[in-house]
């Protein structure tokens, strides 16, 4: 659940990218870095909201395949002017 809470601040209101180090590393981390610019950019705004996570599979200790049931999660995209 960290890396949804760290993804919820960075693509939130305040596009805050700092603790997106602690979760994602080389190419993940500059992919991400440059999803928050651009939506900061664009005044967009992402609101995240799960209430279950389930671990389908851990292929290596770095990959984890997740499932989120779609009516356990929520997305609201804000558009600024």
């Amino acid at each position: 659940m960290q890396w949804l809470a760290t993804k919820a601040v960075a693509m939130g209101p305040t596009h805050d990218t700092a603790a997106l180090r602690k979760v994602l590393m080389g190419p993940m981390l500059a992919e991400w870095t440059k999803h928050v610019q651009t939506a900061k950019r664009r005044g967009r705004v992402w609101q995240y909201g799960v209430d279950a996570v389930r671990v389908e599979r851990v292929v290596r200790p770095s990959s984890v395949l997740l499932s989120f049931p779609p009516a356990l999660v929520s997305l609201i995209v804000k558009h600024g002017t």
